[in-house]
């Protein structure tokens, strides 16, 4: 007869066994090992918010957002500088898994229907791309990345996405505040990140920094240390194996010393090897317009508003969109329009240390040929469809 582990123990025995980028970076278990009782596995919180990523390679906030919960989860948790999302499109593909696996799936009452004794799960999702607010923004304190025009309708539409942002921090805050009155916060992991990319030309849908490198913090009181940061690349699948192990719905995986991660696109098909240093992208059609085709007529700005079809259907409607496709005929306009929405090379290459916006298509520099090839060598090897 197995003798009884206690929570501490448990926590201390599933670390030495966690694998993956992820889960090594956690250094700490986040789960029971399997038998044990359901009441052992802490409670997860998922807050997610749509359309929230880094602009670039940086994971630094450049547009003068006012967070405090996601500040707190960092000096509380590990921040993970290098986070990606493996598709534009990812759904979250916990909840079924974990419902099977013994947790209760909270509604917007979250506690009043709570099933006894059993781990909580919630998750928050944003749709932060909508830019609902129509408040006064301010536009002061934010840089705007150059690939989009720095012109006043950009600057409130960006600072109109700020706000967005930081309104799911405060709906963030306010669970996570709810769960410590309750006495649930200790034995409760606390996952805060974004996905989809931010919905602006060249950032949501395409497999550039501004598309994929999103924010990722966890935070568990009762087994993470506060305060830490992680360079490690990790993808959205060490998320959700990490979350999956949580369950007991997964075992873990070894892939310690993880140097590069996946990521790759449908509606426009491409496939993508992210590395510390580089970014290579193989489109594989690319006689195709990588954000729909553009407008067969001319177009009002009314149009543009109201009518995503109008042109260049990948690009959400925003008075980005509106003021780039409006302000065509003047040569620095028509650059970055062409940067969002031109057909793109089969194979693209860029430094993103030297080149964080990924501007500068190094693919066919005679000095680039090896790291060209070896790069696409370790995507073919992976993706079988490219």
């Amino acid at each position: 007869m197995s003798k009884k582990i206690t929570r501490r123990q448990a926590i201390t025995r599933t670390s030495m066994t966690l694998g993956g980028a992820l889960l090594s970076n956690l250094g700490l278990a986040l789960a029971a090992p399997a038998g044990a009782r359901s009441t052992q596995r802490p409670n997860i919180l998922l807050l997610v918010a749509d359309g929230w990523s880094w602009q670039g390679p940086e994971a630094v906030d450049k547009l003068g957002m006012r967070m405090p919960t996601f500040a707190r989860l960092q000096r509380a948790g590990i921040s993970f500088e290098n986070a990606f999302i493996e598709s534009p499109g990812a759904r979250l593909p916990y909840v079924d898994l974990l419902k099977k696996n013994g947790y209760a799936v909270a509604s917007d009452a979250f506690f009043a229907k709570r099933t006894a004794g059993k781990p909580l799960l919630f998750c928050l999702e944003s749709k932060s791309s909508h830019r609902r607010l129509t408040a006064t923004v301010d536009t002061a304190n934010l840089t705007v990345p150059p690939y989009l025009p720095d012109t006043p309708a950009v600057r409130g539409d960006i600072a109109t996405y700020r706000s967005e942002i930081e309104r799911f921090d405060h709906e963030a805050g306010l669970l996570i505040d709810r769960l410590e009155r309750a006495g649930q916060l200790s034995n409760t992991l606390v996952v805060m990140t974004g996905k989809g990319g931010w919905p602006f030309p060249r950032g949501a849908g395409t497999l550039y920094d501004a598309g994929t490198h999103v924010p990722l913090v966890v935070m568990y009181p009762g087994g993470i240390g506060g305060g830490r940061v992680s360079k490690a690349l990790v993808s959205s699948a060490d998320l959700a194996t990490t979350i999956l192990h949580v369950a007991g719905a997964a075992k873990p995986t070894t892939n310690n010393g993880q140097t590069f991660v996946l990521t790759g696109s449908e509606n426009y098909p491409a496939r993508a090897i992210r590395t510390p240093q580089y970014l290579y992208i193989r489109n594989l059609h690319p006689d195709r317009w990588p954000a729909g085709t553009p407008a067969q007529q001319a177009v009002t700005p009314a149009q543009l508003d109201s009518d995503i079809n109008s042109a260049f259907a990948g690009i959400v409607p925003s008075p980005t969109k509106t003021a780039m496709i409006v302000g065509r005929g003047n040569p620095p306009m028509d650059r970055l329009l062409d940067l969002a929405t031109a057909k793109r090379p089969a194979v693209e290459l860029y430094d993103v240390r030297t080149d964080p916006y990924q501007l500068n298509n190094l693919a066919s520099a005679p000095a680039m040929k090896a790291v060209v090839a070896h790069l696409d060598k370790q995507l073919t090897s992976r993706h079988g469809d490219t």
